[in-house]
């Protein structure tokens, strides 16, 4: 397991991969405003509850187009269950980037926060059923007046297991490659899938 996760790591800190991973898996007409070319790893100084850093959480700087940035904060979750407060811990790993940010004077020249993308990729088993956005955390009805006052943050959801294999199969990519492998049942395929990532 630890190998697993190592190589997981390994290839997600490398940003063709990570663009790779966007293009075909989060992909929007607003990933044309980005330069993935140019992205950039910061080492970042988050830390969890426990004061352990935890290695496969990823935050990477995106020029766009415009002249601004976009922060991509990349968890990777190797858990056998999903984190029913996912996206509240996404919520908090915005705020502590927002805060380095100011506090680094790091801003745009605006003075405006840069937008932040969060993205859960999850290779676990069962399939993803954990709330995506910190409103369905929330214990509020629907009509209440208080929800203009609550955090509204969500994250996107890539669930490797989620994807069938002729999907997979249809994408040109590392990720994509690397999906099929943790889902391959037969010997003989994970072979053939294990020299393709090689290669």
């Amino acid at each position: 397991m630890a190998d697993h996760d190592a190589l997981y790591h390994r290839l997600f800190s490398h940003p063709g991969v990570v663009a790779q991973l966007l293009r075909e898996f989060v992909d929007g007409p607003w990933l044309d405003d980005l330069d993935l070319e140019a992205m950039e790893r910061l080492n970042t100084k988050f830390h969890a509850d426990s004061g352990a850093r935890r290695e496969g959480d990823m935050i990477w700087r995106i020029p766009r187009r415009d002249g601004g940035d976009t922060y991509l904060v990349l968890l990777l979750e190797f858990q056998s269950t999903p984190d029913p407060w996912m996206a509240l811990r996404v919520l908090a790993y915005a705020a502590l980037l927002w805060q380095q940010l100011v506090r680094e004077q790091l801003l745009p020249a605006n003075g405006k926060l840069p937008p932040i993308l969060p993205v859960v990729l999850y290779n676990g088993d069962p399939r993803w059923r954990a709330p995506v956005a910190v409103r369905e955390l929330v214990g509020l009805p629907e009509a209440s007046a208080l929800w203009r006052w609550q955090p509204d943050m969500r994250y996107h959801l890539i669930d490797e297991g989620a994807f069938s294999a002729a999907d997979l199969a249809g994408r040109d990519s590392l990720p994509a490659l690397l999906f099929r492998l943790e889902g391959a049942p037969d010997p003989t395929e994970v072979v053939a899938l294990a020299d393709a990532v090689l290669a």
